[in-house]
């Protein structure tokens, strides 16, 4: 049927049988290869015993990576020192968490649980529908959210939202070939901002998608609008992706912890890219793309 993964919702509050619940949509995801995403809202120790219970049938099943909890307001709602022991359970079966980041309601600590080894990531629980119609499936905004909600201000913090937005996304839907890797598709988004931090601050509306190594007019365009501006068009990377699904596109550097610009002052008809070095970390500007 194309299903990808069995959902549950609150199997105490809703369903008032907590443990048939669990037994049912975890037989379903043995008998049939999937994952699991348990919507779970009940709040309190009721929240975090069917926490518990999750974590037990997840060892039980063998379904350890595949399971996530999405919003898990229980383990906002008490002190950390009670939800350490849990939060190291969940990292060593990879349960994932899944927060939208509410204004007006508990989540779990972020940076707490990160710490432990929990992987944190967002989303935007609907788009425009009748549970809100502030939904719009942006998820630089909603790493922004991440970060007011728990007024994350600095860079390590504010990358840490973003983590939790993109990469620890990819690692809950246990995704592979996800990220700017060698030999990953290249699949990005060039933002005009002077760093991470500022694309997540400002979130521009400009932004060129590139999927599956897209063209390289579209890049040059991107190259073009660098130019006129007059400045530095900057995106953060770890590392920049060297394979591209286009014959019409050069293969990309590649570089670790660094930046990737379109820079102002290089011309579009030149090589692919110049190395240099900026504050200890490697940094690549455009050069130029084939037409």
């Amino acid at each position: 049927m194309g299903v990808e993964t069995v959902g549950g919702l609150d199997p105490a509050g809703i369903d008032n049988d907590p443990i048939r619940h669990l037994e049912t949509i975890f037989a379903l995801a043995e008998t049939h290869g999937r994952g699991i995403d348990i919507h779970l809202h009940d709040p309190g120790e009721l929240g975090l015993w069917q926490i518990e219970r999750i974590a037990d049938f997840t060892q039980a099943s063998g379904l350890a990576g595949k399971v996530m909890i999405s919003h898990a307001f229980a383990h906002g709602m008490v002190p950390t020192a009670q939800i350490e022991k849990l939060g190291r359970r969940l990292a060593d079966l990879r349960i994932s968490l899944m927060t939208t980041a509410p204004a007006d309601y508990s989540l779990p600590p972020v940076a707490f649980l990160k710490a432990l080894g929990v992987n944190i990531c967002c989303g935007s629980d609907g788009i425009r529908d009748a549970w809100s119609p502030f939904g719009n499936g942006d998820m630089l905004e909603r790493a922004l959210l991440l970060a007011q909600r728990f007024d994350w201000r600095k860079d390590d913090e504010l990358a840490s939202a973003f983590d939790s937005a993109t990469t620890a996304g990819a690692r809950a839907l246990g995704l592979a070939g996800y990220g700017l890797a060698p030999g990953h598709a290249a699949n990005f988004i060039l933002l005009p901002a002077e760093n991470l931090s500022d694309a997540i601050a400002r979130r521009p509306h400009q932004r060129t998608v590139v999927s599956r190594g897209g063209s390289s007019r579209a890049m040059a365009a991107f190259l073009s609008r660098a130019r006129r501006s007059k400045r530095d068009l900057c995106f953060q990377i770890r590392v920049a992706v060297i394979k591209s699904a286009s014959p019409a596109m050069a293969p990309v550097a590649v570089t670790t912890n660094g930046l990737m610009s379109a820079s102002a002052r290089t011309s579009p008809s030149d090589a692919l890219m110049s190395e240099k070095s900026a504050r200890g970390a490697r940094r690549l500007s455009f050069a130029g793309l084939p037409h």
